[in-house]
């Protein structure tokens, strides 16, 4: 029996404007083998059964950059480099609307680099900036767009850069709160201690 094709979805949340420059579609992938302590997101360390058909997935995010005229994407888990074939498809596809792609992996771009995976690299093509490493609850210092002090921001499309210095420069620690059928979802990078 053939494998259905589909990305295991954690959730899609917009407009989110605390992870990155600008109103974002915020797209949060299921599974990670790392469980770094203190993860923000435990709930999609989980793999689950289910994946969620990537052609639905994209309708779904076509749809929210253009009826809220979304100005990027931000990726983050679970680990996204675990559904780099799926989510390669997804970017692609949503490339013509919005090309500022931001992604967060545990992965350090070492790590990336010696793994040499052809879909990882091929993923990357599509990735404007790159946050890296995995999250170490010792070093959080409550900076933007870093859980913790080792992770490293890449900027792999250069013309990106001055735009997400001056949103690291200007931007306070910001969270957006969204509510949802079982509560509440706070997104952003959180602080020590932030419950």
């Amino acid at each position: 029996m053939e494998e259905k094709k589909g990305i295991r979805l954690g959730r899609i949340l917009y407009p989110v404007t605390s992870l990155g420059p600008g109103e974002r579609l915020g797209i949060w992938l299921k599974g990670c083998d790392r469980r770094c302590e203190g993860c923000a997101n435990p709930e999609l360390q989980a793999y689950g059964e289910d994946a969620v058909p990537t052609e639905m997935v994209i309708g779904m995010a076509r749809s929210a950059i253009k009826n809220y005229k979304l100005s990027g994407i931000t990726v983050s888990g679970g680990e996204p480099l675990l559904q780099a074939e799926e989510l390669k498809k997804l970017l692609d596809a949503v490339k013509p609307l919005c090309s500022d792609v931001l992604l967060f992996t545990g992965f350090t771009m070492e790590e990336i680099r010696k793994e040499n995976n052809p879909a990882v690299l091929s993923l990357l093509k599509y990735v404007s900036v790159l946050v890296d490493g995995p999250y170490i609850k010792e070093q959080n210092k409550g900076e933007i767009l870093r859980g913790s002090e080792n992770q490293v921001i890449h900027f792999l499309d250069e013309s990106l850069r001055e735009k997400y210095e001056q949103y690291i420069r200007e931007n306070r620690h910001i969270t957006n709160t969204f509510a949802t059928e079982g509560g509440m979802i706070a997104a952003g990078i959180h602080p020590e201690g932030f419950i």
